[in-house]
């Protein structure tokens, strides 16, 4: 080392950063894909709630519970099909 020159530091990162790194991105790629599992699980269990609104209206002897079921079957399935369309693919 020369004379009146302060020695420069070099930056070296910490190696217990690089896991951390990774467990953050890894923690933020887990909670994206819970909230896409929780959403295509509310669509599938919107349609089966339509399918069997529409299944059990044969069971009703009263008219006007029928017509409500029947009419509430296909606004679930259009607000579920409406919500498939906003879903990621892959």
């Amino acid at each position: 080392m020369r004379r009146g020159r302060t020695p420069t530091a070099r930056a070296r990162t910490p190696s217990s950063t690089q896991p951390c790194d990774k467990s953050s991105r890894r923690a933020a790629r887990d909670e994206r894909a819970k909230t896409c599992v929780s959403r295509y699980l509310r669509v599938a269990l919107g349609l089966a709630s339509a399918l069997f609104f529409a299944g059990v209206t044969a069971s009703f002897k009263m008219q006007m519970a029928r017509l409500v079921l029947l009419g509430l079957a296909p606004v679930l399935i259009a607000y579920c099909l409406s919500r498939i369309a906003t879903l990621p693919v892959s």
